[in-house]
């Protein structure tokens, strides 16, 4: 039965889901649910002082079509003030306000947000345009297993966006050694693995990055985001004296934008020591 078929059985159907949505609250056991059905976790991030988070419960939560969709997926709570591994586990994705629903697979990367309250329509077209991404990017992965380049930029796309760097990069050697990727992608494919290894505190192989997007696109956003995480990499790395040298050097510079040189000299005072 193709998906839309499928959604549009479960919102006829949507009256048999009277009890409600089954919300699990341990992210490993969630995760390892969502791998065994080759399902999405829906991840609810709320604390108990939330008022928006309770309109969540009491009035989206409780819509039928709502909880029928909610089959196709596992749920799972989170309170981040409540401590405990499943605090460290929503910390990566860095959540800054409440309510924030995550949908992630059953390794965590990210496929879609959230932000705040959503009413009971708006949230069920939200879920059901997730099983749309996933359906398509299950569809990419598998075309390109095959061979399939023809889709390769959009299925590179979607592992960025997922943040599945591995893969990404496994991905974009090939369609590098290929030479299809449009060179004003690139760029941004230099910072996001740049970042992505930032991150993980793992600055020597960040910096090769955001050097390639300060050579290959000078003077412009893209080199200067090259140059300005090169900066803070090197600082991480207390490379200070280089840190200082780099960014006097695009200070100094007469083509650096007034905007630019402004968040470099702000930059440059405040440090990274």
């Amino acid at each position: 039965m193709k998906r839309r078929s499928v959604l549009v059985a479960l919102f006829i159907a949507s009256s048999i889901y009277a009890n409600g949505i089954s919300w699990h609250t341990d992210a490993s056991k969630a995760l390892a649910e969502a791998a065994k059905k080759n399902t999405i976790v829906m991840i609810d991030a709320y604390t108990d002082w939330c008022g928006w988070c309770k309109e969540l419960d009491k009035k989206t939560y409780t819509d039928a079509k709502v909880i029928a969709l909610a089959k196709e997926f596992v749920s799972l709570k989170v309170n981040p003030e409540k401590g405990g591994k499943n605090a460290d586990f929503l910390s990566r994705y860095r959540v800054e306000g409440f309510p924030t629903i995550l949908f992630v697979d059953a390794h965590g990367a990210l496929i879609y947000v959230i932000g705040g309250f959503a009413g009971p329509k708006e949230f069920a077209t939200k879920m059901a345009d997730v099983l749309t991404i996933q359906e398509r990017y299950l569809a990419l992965a598998q075309s390109y297993a095959k061979g399939d380049r023809k889709d390769a930029a959009e299925y590179l796309d979607m592992l960025v966006s997922r943040g599945d760097i591995t893969k990404a990069l496994s991905v974009f050697n090939v369609l590098s050694g290929a030479n299809v990727i449009a060179k004003e992608k690139r760029g941004t494919y230099y910072i996001a693995f740049g970042s992505h290894f930032g991150e993980a505190k793992e600055y020597a192989m960040a910096l090769p990055w955001f050097e390639k997007a300060e050579k290959e696109y000078p003077r412009t956003d893209v080199g200067y985001q090259g140059i300005f995480f090169r900066a803070i990499t090197l600082g991480n790395m207390k490379k200070i004296k280089e840190c200082d040298a780099l960014l006097s050097k695009v200070i100094s510079d007469k083509g650096t934008s007034k905007e630019w040189r402004t968040r470099f000299e702000g930059l440059l005072k405040e440090g990274q020591r």
